[in-house]
């Protein structure tokens, strides 16, 4: 796929890995090409990637929903693959295993099975969307994962010719670069504070309230970064009656109880609608 660098995704069994639980058996619903649903269990303690930025190891009680990047299944999307977190983050990656073991209980007995990645549409995670109560800070990078910041923990350093300061993104207001190389920034602070400024570092380690505990992002790879007050709690059931008024193919519903992105997804849109018009 062009523009996307190689990502491994893999999913370690607790068995295999020999790490402490911290989500135990997850419980799952996946839907394959054909429309077949198979709704069970998945003994699985982390997801990891391999990016180009790093290994990460993503906690399986905060997955929402795994898919292909592209197209109807993984096989056609080229195994590339976006996982969901359930508070609306956002990762790309490509699926390494040929298959995933799903524990099925039918007629008193536990079925082991093999589900062939090749045929996965959607693996959907039991559990509900999780919206903030606060402003977020969203990033989005070259290689199309769009995560939120952890406010109140990352700090970016700005430097102009007179001053340099550091502060938290809970204290940024608007941040929105003034050139097409991003050399320059126009940052605003809560306090009333306007500079225009550069950014000395190569990269920025952002910390996550999902996800891995930080990701360090070059500033070559941010698309775009910037605090939005409208992706809130308060606004997500805008967003979830936008999204269940769209029709959608009978095997595709929304089962009660499992997570679904439309609702984050849609908020998503509309929010960059907005900054990609400043």
């Amino acid at each position: 796929m062009k523009g996307i660098p190689f990502f491994a995704v893999s999913i370690p069994m607790l068995a295999a890995c020999g790490c402490s639980a911290m989500g135990g058996y997850s419980e799952v619903r996946v839907t394959l090409n054909d429309g077949q649903v198979l709704v069970g269990t998945i003994a699985t303690e982390v997801f990891r990637l391999k990016t180009g930025l790093g290994t990460f190891d993503f906690d399986s009680r905060h997955a929402g929903e795994l898919g292909p990047l592209e197209g109807p299944d993984v096989e056609k999307s080229g195994r590339a693959v976006k996982l969901w977190l359930k508070n609306g983050s956002e990762f790309v990656g490509h699926w390494e295993k040929a298959s995933v073991a799903v524990l099925l209980e039918a007629g008193g007995s536990a079925v082991n099975i093999d589900v062939p990645i090749a045929k996965l549409k959607r693996l959907q995670f039991r559990g509900n969307d999780e919206w903030s109560d606060e402003p977020v800070f969203r990033v989005i990078t070259a290689a199309g994962d769009d995560f939120f910041a952890a406010c109140t923990k990352t700090r970016i350093t700005f430097r102009n010719d007179f001053c340099e300061i550091s502060p938290f993104l809970s204290e940024i207001r608007q941040l929105y670069p003034q050139d097409e190389k991003k050399k320059t920034w126009r940052i605003e602070l809560e306090n009333g504070t306007a500079l225009n400024a550069e950014i000395p570092q190569s990269e920025i380690l952002f910390h996550l309230d999902m996800g891995p505990q930080t990701i360090s992002v070059p500033m070559a790879s941010i698309e775009f970064m910037d605090r939005q007050a409208m992706y809130r709690q308060a606004s997500s059931g805008i967003f979830h009656e936008r999204s269940a008024s769209k029709a959608m193919p009978q095997q595709d519903y929304d089962a009660p109880g499992y997570y679904s992105n439309a609702a984050q997804k849609a908020a998503k849109e509309s929010a960059g609608a907005q900054w990609k018009n400043k």
